[in-house]
């Protein structure tokens, strides 16, 4: 997940080995993260209310207490009602291949070749046990839990494996292959000027074709999606820096800010400036 340092009392990384926690509300600058898709893996614990997660062409909605795993480099994002929840992501490669023992196994966890089954207390006690730990030990900003982390993430993931609580991947998506390029696109040009045909054609789709799968894979229009990703950047804007509203506009993409106002307070449910009061007033 990238720019979620905007409080280090609720997003940290750890020092030793490439795994990170982040605390979420509706304070956070992605609360409502867009669909995207990144190499690490990451473990999602629902605190309260309710969190839909979209992974590739799957949905899956959880409540308090459930847990869902994301496998690395998946399309995938967090659309929250009346939500806190936590995530911890890791880079499973990094973690996992680069240790001999049962490499042939881990190797399961990291070539997408399964997916996972989300987690509940009541139906899966030891799961639940182990994730929860994790996430204790991941909230704690201490060298000194490392080990401990990486012991019970193996912990985790062998249990996984040994109840076979995951199942196998059958199909293949062609959108998921199409549409990664198009949001590495995003990605590096949301602060430029991007039309439809642009996006079509990094997606290498004609334009009519193009906007009926992208509104079918990813539940809204590419402007709407473009618009939501400029929105989280714009909050990164607001938190961590001293730009004025104008030039965070213009840095997001937007030439007319009263415009730009306009589409944060949809999404957001309130002014730029609300939102940036907010945040300072909360981190006093």
């Amino acid at each position: 997940m990238l720019g979620l340092d905007y409080n280090e009392q609720v997003t940290h990384e750890l020092r030793n080995i490439p795994l990170s926690f982040h605390h979420i509300d509706d304070k956070h600058p992605f609360y409502q993260m867009p669909l995207h898709w990144h190499r690490p893996c990451e473990i999602v614990r629902v605190i309260s209310g309710e969190l839909t997660v979209y992974m590739n062409e799957d949905e899956v909605t959880a409540g308090p207490n459930e847990i869902v795993f994301v496998n690395q480099e998946i399309i995938h994002g967090y659309f929250p009602k009346d939500c806190v929840y936590e995530v911890i992501d890791f880079d499973a490669d990094e973690i996992l291949l680069r240790t001999s023992l049962c490499k042939d196994i881990l190797h399961t966890f990291t070539s997408n070749k399964i997916s996972i089954l989300p987690f509940h207390p009541t139906r899966n006690a030891d799961l639940y046990r182990i994730t929860n730990r994790l996430f204790a030990l991941a909230s704690i900003q201490s060298s000194e839990q490392d080990l401990l982390i990486l012991s019970t993430l193996f912990e985790l993931l062998g249990t996984i494996y040994v109840d076979h609580h995951y199942r196998d991947n059958t199909k293949s998506s062609t959108n998921v292959k199409m549409f990664k390029p198009l949001l590495d696109f995003i990605e590096k040009s949301y602060m430029n000027p991007i039309t439809l045909d642009e996006m079509a054609q990094v997606s290498g789709m004609a334009i009519n074709r193009f906007a009926s799968s992208f509104r079918d894979f990813f539940r809204q229009t590419p402007i709407e999606y473009l618009n939501s990703y400029r929105m989280e950047r714009a909050c990164i804007f607001l938190i961590n820096t001293n730009l004025s509203i104008t030039e965070i506009a213009y840095q997001c993409g937007f030439n007319d800010s009263s415009y730009f106002v306009k589409v944060f307070k949809k999404y957001k449910k309130m002014t730029p400036k609300k939102y940036r009061s907010l945040i300072t007033d909360s981190g006093k």
